[in-house]
């Protein structure tokens, strides 16, 4: 868990988010690092292909009264091609699986 913090820590440093940007966070699960940076910016817009992971960050946002956090249900590469780019800094969700910070 430690070092799971440090490199959500790191990565969220590195992005320079600021309150006028829009962040989306792809392969976000259950929403973990959407909901840590709803703070810091405008807008995130998590994207995650299982449905269930979906219903639970929903319930994440909502339990934590986070109301600038969305979540899709959806093929991460098909929702990042619908979403004009040149308004997001894109933010890869930190699982050990996936390893990709834009």
């Amino acid at each position: 868990m430690h070092k799971q913090k440090i490199l959500y820590s790191k990565a969220i440093e590195m992005a320079h988010l600021n309150k006028y940007d829009r962040v989306l966070d792809a392969y976000c699960g259950i929403g973990t690092i959407s909901l840590i940076v709803a703070d810091m910016c405008k807008e995130v817009i998590g994207v995650e292909i299982n449905k269930h992971l979906i219903r639970n960050a929903i319930d994440n946002a909502k339990y934590n009264n986070i109301r600038n956090a969305y979540f899709i249900a959806d093929e991460c590469t098909v929702t990042i091609l619908k979403i004009h780019s040149s308004l997001l800094k894109l933010l890869y969700g930190i699982s050990l699986e996936k390893r990709c910070l834009l």
